[in-house]
């Protein structure tokens, strides 16, 4: 199974589509990326580059795709981090809400619901998903 690290590895690679710069970005010997991205493709059984010795190299068609998922899913992981820790502080997640009838006569409810609402704007994310 593929993990989040050769993943990264892998994006940064394919940005970079030279092994000692990708290498350098990472802070690895280059050939802990080689052997990691050698890795990556016996596990998906495909692969992702193509590596000759005169030319720089270049992403198959299988490595483009892959790219585009691979992308994303490192997308997916970092909101799923930032979500994790708003909900620790309790900034994010659901909210259960029982009142009693006169809460609302009193616009005690209807007030701090309006509060409520105005403050979850603050929680929204620079790329405009809501994250609460």
């Amino acid at each position: 199974m593929v993990d989040s690290r050769q993943i990264k590895l892998f994006v940064t690679l394919a940005e970079d589509l030279h092994f000692a710069r990708a290498a350098d970005r990472l802070h690895i010997a280059q050939s802990a990326l080689s052997e990691q991205i050698k890795k990556l493709e016996t596990d998906l059984g495909v692969r992702l580059l193509n590596r000759n010795k005169r030319a720089a190299i270049t992403l198959t068609n299988a490595g483009e795709v892959f790219l585009i998922e691979a992308t994303a899913a490192l997308r997916q992981l970092e909101r799923a981090d930032r979500v994790g820790r708003l909900a620790a502080r309790g900034e994010a997640g659901q909210v259960a809400l029982s009142y009693v009838g006169s809460a609302v006569t009193s616009g005690l409810l209807p007030n701090t619901l309006r509060a409520f609402r105005a403050s979850r704007y603050t929680q929204i994310d620079s790329s405009g998903d809501d994250v609460g």
